[in-house]
């Protein structure tokens, strides 16, 4: 398949799963990142897969009001493989685009290793050390909820998967904001800060998975440009999220681990 920009995009091929052939049971729980993958499940018409929004259980704002352990209770009672070989969580994930989809109206920047974590000569962004960073993401990361599910199906291998990356094009932002329309006046932020947003937010989810013993599965490159960013292709109806298209081969991704595992 060719996307619009040009690109080559193997399309997954849901029948020759490894993980579906070998009989394995997967379900994946995550909050707004999973929608995509619950779209493109669709296509694979195997009831050895399940898809969980936590948002569509518990609604919206059952999602930012109640305590995590009746989220886990009311998603757990919810999900119809409740034995599953294989459980993937993608817990959040949004936090990088809620700092850098658009300028902060004190504009920052993040400290880097080889500047010895200070900011760069003549620099007029206030300065925020990257380890003071990847401590405000563990802070607002919910490793308690994402302990209880992985603990509320003992015996089915662990993974995790990460989130998609930043959206790049700032025409799209503004033509697509969402729940960003009032930052739009703040303009955009650099794209360097966006990418060491995502990549402080990765490394936080990585240590957490590997934590609880769970694979950490990170995007395929297919799905990202050259910079790092999320694809053209992969551009879902708002600026923080992705689409089917990216949904499909994320999904087929995690089906060969799991497959690969066994």
């Amino acid at each position: 398949m060719q996307a619009g920009d040009g690109a080559i995009v193997k399309e997954p091929d849901p029948a020759g799963s490894s993980a579906m052939a070998a009989g394995k049971s997967v379900l994946v729980i995550g909050h707004s990142h999973v929608g995509c993958l619950a779209a493109a499940a669709r296509t694979f018409n195997s009831d050895k897969l399940e898809v969980i929004s936590v948002a569509n259980v518990v609604g919206k704002r059952g999602r930012e009001e109640l305590p995590e352990p009746e989220i886990v209770r009311a998603v757990v009672n919810h999900a119809r493989l409740s034995k599953p070989d294989a459980l993937c969580l993608c817990i959040r994930g949004n936090q990088h685009n809620i700092l850098g989809i658009t300028e902060n109206p004190t504009p920052f920047s993040i400290g880097e290793a080889e500047f010895g974590s200070a900011p760069r000569e003549g620099s007029r962004r206030h300065f925020i050390p990257y380890q003071l960073m990847k401590a405000h993401f563990r802070n607002i990361i919910s490793r308690d909820m994402i302990h209880e599910l992985y603990n509320s199906f003992p015996d089915a291998a662990r993974y995790y998967l990460n989130a998609p990356p930043p959206v790049s094009d700032w025409d799209y932002i503004q033509a697509n904001p969402s729940s960003f329309s009032e930052e739009l006046r703040f303009g955009p932020s650099p794209h360097e800060l966006k990418l060491q947003l995502y990549r402080c937010q990765t490394e936080v989810l990585r240590e957490c998975a590997e934590a609880e013993g769970a694979r950490f599965i990170d995007i395929p490159p297919q799905l990202c440009d050259r910079d790092g960013f999320l694809a053209r292709h992969c551009y879902g109806p708002d600026p923080t999220h992705a689409n089917t298209v990216y949904g499909e081969i994320v999904l087929k991704t995690l089906l060969d681990v799991v497959g690969a595992s066994k």
